[in-house]
């Protein structure tokens, strides 16, 4: 029996990721939640509306390239909330976050120059320790962060893997 689900776990009659949200008729066949329609029937003769795959039989005349879909739903997978764009900006904001450390820390230090002899060491040792240690902060910060993310990447792996079978 063809199978109308593609490799990635793609509903090739409607477009629609399938995953855990499939249902089954009164026959026991996986039903797209988007479209309804049976996941392991004959392939109709209608085109699929996106092409999901690399494989040349995807490929028919008069139908978008797979490079124009690929450009498509990315733009739809980040207005749709798919994409996320805060891991990219919690890593941005790791890597501003040391190179303010590595300022400070080292400004404090420089600052112990001009500082009265019973402050000097307390400013080196300050400095020092935010040179330090506080990288290691902003990481373990960043990283309690992206756990949330790292989590959502599986499920959504998990998701794509129930989909295909």
């Amino acid at each position: 029996m063809p199978n109308t689900v593609s490799q990635s776990g793609i509903c090739q009659a409607c477009g629609k990721p399938v995953g855990y949200e499939a249902q089954r008729d009164s026959a026991g066949n996986r039903l797209c939640a988007m479209c309804s329609r049976d996941l392991h029937a004959a392939a109709s003769d209608e085109p699929p509306l996106a092409l999901t795959g690399n494989s040349p039989s995807l490929r028919q005349p008069g139908h978008l390239s797979i490079s124009h879909v690929k450009s498509s739903s990315t733009w739809n997978d980040f207005l749709d909330f798919k994409w996320m764009i805060t891991p990219y900006l919690v890593r941005g904001a790791f890597a501003l976050a040391c190179i303010g450390c590595v300022l400070v820390g080292g400004y404090q230090i420089y600052a112990a120059l001009d500082a009265p002899r019973t402050y000097r060491t307390e400013l080196v040792v300050q400095g020092s320790l935010i040179i330090v240690f506080g990288p290691i902060v902003y990481r373990m910060i960043a990283e309690c962060i992206m756990v949330f993310f790292r989590i959502h990447a599986s499920l959504e792996s998990m998701d794509r893997k129930i989909g295909e079978d």
